[in-house]
């Protein structure tokens, strides 16, 4: 069957739509990246998980980070955190990191410890 120039022109225009959507900024996020081996504010790694950000580097100048209640994912996408060989601490026996609602991790180059 023969389509009609207009429906063909119709047709393209949608799928150059649609396949510049899968390409916008939304789904290229650029990782979030932790600055601060502080428990809280800005820079740390509890303030990444909490933005909903999918995808945390841990920068190489931020040593060990000591937390004190457990830090928490949210989300429901797949979550990937890459260290260099950092050691997120705790002084109290806890969990240290709760994904909450199924989601899957990849956590790398990264050692959990409580002390």
């Amino acid at each position: 069957m023969k389509l009609p120039p207009q429906i063909k022109k119709n047709a393209l225009a949608s799928s150059i739509a649609c396949a510049a959507g899968l390409f916008s900024a939304g789904s290229l996020a650029m990782p979030v990246v932790v600055t601060d081996g502080g428990d809280m504010g800005d820079g740390t790694l509890r303030a990444a998980l909490e933005s909903g950000a999918r995808e945390i580097v841990i920068d190489d100048s931020v040593t060990d980070i000591m937390i004190t209640t457990p830090l928490v994912y949210s989300g429901e996408k797949p979550l990937a955190i890459y260290g260099s060989g950092q050691t997120i601490a705790a002084m109290e026996d806890f969990t240290l990191l709760e994904i909450s609602n199924g989601a899957s991790a990849t956590i790398s180059s990264l050692i959990f410890h409580c002390l």
